[in-house]
């Protein structure tokens, strides 16, 4: 049995990355499976130790085949698969003819996809221009493009086993599609970060601090950590918030607002940032 993972981009660094390789980990472990990754970047496996620890992505070197992709010509050629399985549901429109419930898989944290398209989100249709063979150059190209998009994100729904994260996200999904989802809660290896929070420590080891554990993007709504620190700060709660994670160099104007809310709030001796932390310092974090 082959069974390919799909995902756009596992440099994000981010909790669907982190799922990606933990999926890839279960499949690794199964002695009739045959993996393969598709990708359209090539992993970047120093950062990927570093965010997620070796163990993680050393299953990235197992997989049998590895797929940089171009566009998604080649990703929906004619090469099919005994499980696929879409790590990247939110964002990637992935479908072949041959999908079905019985041997598709797609992860989908929320349709974000839809709304986008349906929205006609500008850094969304920059991003499906990026991975088509053919750029739009027009609007009538980009109406295209969008058409394309909808339609081959739609099939993919309809056509393949939904696992989501929440009851939350799956009232979304049916509400969108009309579909039922599977709820697969919490989508990570949680053991390993409880172990973490319950190593022992002394009471004055403690730093009695909120960890924020977030991808630095807008769509996370970091902002409203933000207001509730201002909150257990007028309340007494808690000596001080640290908001830590990865930060990509696109996102650095949405950091900078972030920056720019906590001195206008005046919680520059209460919120912390640590950026691109590295997974044992995102352990020993946690242990704090």
């Amino acid at each position: 049995m082959i069974a390919n993972v799909t995902h756009l981009d596992l440099n994000a660094r981010g909790g669907s990355e982190r799922l990606a390789i933990a999926t890839m980990e279960a499949l690794s472990q199964l002695e009739d499976v045959e993996l393969e990754l598709s990708t359209f970047q090539r992993p970047n496996i120093i950062g990927l130790q570093s965010a997620f620890g070796q163990s993680s992505v050393s299953v990235i070197k197992k997989a049998r085949t590895m797929r940089i992709l171009n566009s998604f010509d080649e990703l929906s050629d004619k090469k099919e698969y005994d499980l696929n399985i879409n790590t990247h549901g939110d964002l990637l429109p992935f479908y072949q003819a041959n999908f079905s419930k019985s041997n598709s898989i797609t992860y989908c944290h929320f349709p974000a996809a839809k709304y986008l398209i349906d929205t006609q989100d500008a850094e969304y249709i920059n991003l499906m221009n990026r991975l088509a063979s053919k750029k739009s150059t027009s609007r009538a190209s980009t109406e295209r493009l969008l058409q394309s998009t909808d339609i081959a994100y739609v099939s993919m729904m309809n056509n393949s086993t939904i696992l989501t994260n929440s009851q939350y996200s799956s009232k979304a999904i049916s509400k969108t599609f009309n579909l039922r989802s599977v709820v697969l809660s919490p989508p990570v290896d949680v053991d390993t970060f409880r172990k973490e929070v319950l190593t022992p420590s002394l009471p004055e080891e403690r730093n009695n601090q909120v960890l924020v554990i977030s991808r630095f993007n807008p769509s996370n709504k970091i902002e409203n950590a933000i207001r509730l620190a201002k909150l257990l700060k007028q309340n007494g709660i808690g000596k001080r918030m640290k908001i830590v994670r990865s930060l990509s160099p696109d996102r650095l104007d949405y950091y900078s607002s972030l920056l720019t809310m906590v001195r206008d709030y005046k919680l520059t001796d209460h919120v912390k940032f640590e950026v691109n932390v590295t997974f044992q310092e995102l352990m020993t974090n946690m242990r704090e």
